[in-house]
């Protein structure tokens, strides 16, 4: 369909404009030279897509085209997708972007378990834009805006494509060389937590978890079948039932002590118990049944709301209006 600027292509589009700069300018080193009849495995997606990601709905909220609410709400999935998938946990950012050549439109004959070796580049390094924007912010006085303008500066002008080592330099001229040090050791080399409930504090925004402490066993997709409740994926690692050792194909007969045959009989077990709380379990695996104890969880997918409750401080106006409203042309 025709692009009008009112229909679902908005979002992609801000996506698209912002590679303008990132990618066709501002590019990691490891993606040239350009070759389109094979794959170019590189560490710098998470930079190259990652960030656009972030600026993508940065862009649609400055401009006035989404609401703070949305663009609240996108962040939170921006951070779950770096705290509470197993990619993002357990992988670092350049471990997922190099296994994009495996898993963007790759083709595999066999099951693979990349839900929990591989979070999405997009997402990961969304999740990091947005944490060094708001570390900068409220830390230094800094944001991300300044730091892409000396990426700009450095490799988009020039039309020099960078290394992640020099990204790490350019960070440290812009801030000091102690940061860069420790965001690059942490959250680039490394896969530690990022402490976004801090860094949200200046904005006025917390999290809070979803599911409002609802029974949780992980979640999973089940095979089209009425007659029985079979497992379509692998279990998410750390989730109660992969805990339990429930994998793929494994038809699920017992929860509790109700039968199973469709989703919904597992939903109405969860909703009679709480988190915390051993149910029996018992299912199918590779044809031997098995019974094991099942302990509840509750989800740990959080939400980003507002912790002022309406009480703005000016601090966290200023912030939020530093962050999220249009910019005019004398620079940041």
């Amino acid at each position: 369909s025709q692009f009008d600027g009112s229909n679902r292509f908005l979002n992609t589009f801000a996506h698209e404009f912002f590679h303008c700069w990132n990618v066709e300018r501002i590019r990691p080193k490891s993606l040239e030279p350009f070759n389109f009849e094979k794959s170019n495995m590189t560490e710098g997606l998470w930079i190259a897509e990652g960030f656009t990601q972030y600026y993508g709905a940065l862009l649609m909220k400055r401009a006035g085209l989404t609401s703070e609410a949305s663009f609240i709400q996108q962040m939170g999935g921006l951070i779950n997708s770096k705290e509470n998938t197993p990619g993002g946990k357990f992988y670092t950012p350049i471990e997922n972007s190099q296994r994009a050549v495996f898993v963007d439109a790759g083709v595999a004959v066999d099951q693979t378990n990349y839900p929990n070796m591989f979070t999405s580049y997009y997402t990961f390094g969304g999740a990091l834009a947005l944490a060094l924007d708001l570390q900068l912010r409220s830390q230094l006085n800094k944001s991300l805006d300044g730091f892409m303008q000396q990426m700009w500066l450095k490799f988009g002008k020039p039309e020099k494509p960078y290394t992640l080592p020099e990204v790490q330099q350019t960070l440290a001229a812009y801030t000091s060389a102690a940061f860069a040090n420790e965001f690059f050791s942490k959250h680039v080399y490394g896969h530690e937590s990022i402490p976004y409930q801090k860094f949200l504090q200046a904005a006025g925004y917390e999290l809070k978890p979803v599911g409002g402490g609802r029974a949780w066993i992980g979640n999973i997709r089940y095979a089209n079948d009425t007659t029985k409740l079979i497992v379509a994926n692998g279990t998410i690692k750390n989730s109660p039932l992969y805990k339990a050792g429930v994998d793929a194909d494994d038809v699920l007969i017992q929860l509790d002590d109700k039968k199973l045959k469709r989703s919904r009989d597992v939903e109405e077990v969860l909703q009679k118990h709480k988190p915390g709380e051993t149910i029996k379990l018992v299912y199918l695996h590779r044809g031997q049944q098995v019974e094991k104890e099942l302990m509840l969880e509750q989800t740990s997918s959080v939400t980003v709301v507002d912790a002022a409750a309406g009480n703005l401080t000016e601090a966290n106006k200023t912030f939020r209006k530093s962050w999220m409203e249009a910019k005019n042309t004398t620079g940041y």
